[in-house]
């Protein structure tokens, strides 16, 4: 069993971790609040239930998308940055909306987006990022070239049986020529004596 690779050999700088921890605080937040909708959907009408059922579904299944985001980004994979991006611009844009409400639900949910977003674009993160796609470049390429390789070599084996085949049939050809030749010589040539042929 071969042991699984490494997702880059790119070192991870604190501000790529920073964006990480954010994004799970995120999940967890998210995890939490489907679990306080579940606990009040008990308690309430069926009306209620069932909206409170749907939001702690839709939560979840947030949660599931940003735990898949987490793990791009920690491969640094290219479309893991633009979707960390857009959800803590949801956010902070939910942050916004809900300004009036309190405190604690609008600084819960701007303060980790512009953290998370301050984080990505620093200096160290865009280097970091930079190297690492051109390192999955560079991969993508060589897998692409050991396969178009594997390819050529296969289309050259049915290329090499196929002149084998007419090699054997060219010999054969050869063989037959040879044979004609030889009885040939054993009749002799033939002369022409006063117009009538002997041998």
């Amino acid at each position: 069993m071969t042991e699984r690779p490494e997702p880059t050999a790119v070192r991870r700088p604190w501000t790529v971790w920073a964006a990480l921890a954010m994004v799970a605080v995120e999940v967890a937040a998210l995890l939490v609040s489907a679990g306080f909708f579940v606990v009040l959907s008990r308690s309430g009408s069926t009306d209620v239930a069932t909206s409170l059922l749907s939001l702690a579904v839709m939560f979840g299944v947030l949660a599931l998308g940003l735990v898949a985001v987490i793990m791009g980004l920690y491969r640094m994979h290219r479309w893991a940055r633009p979707a960390t991006v857009a959800w803590q611009v949801l956010l902070i844009l939910f942050g916004l909306s809900v300004l009036g409400s309190g405190w604690l639900l609008p600084v819960g949910s701007i303060v980790p987006a512009v953290l998370c977003i301050v984080a990505l674009f620093a200096p160290p993160s865009l280097r970091a990022y930079g190297a690492a796609i051109t390192e999955h470049e560079a991969q993508a390429r060589a897998a692409q070239d050991a396969l178009s390789a594997k390819v050529a070599a296969a289309s050259g084996e049915g290329t090499d049986g196929e002149v084998g085949v007419d090699g054997a049939g060219s010999a054969e050809r050869a063989e037959g020529a040879g044979r004609s030749s030889r009885s040939t010589r054993r009749s002799g040539p033939t002369k022409s004596v006063g117009g009538s042929k002997k041998k």
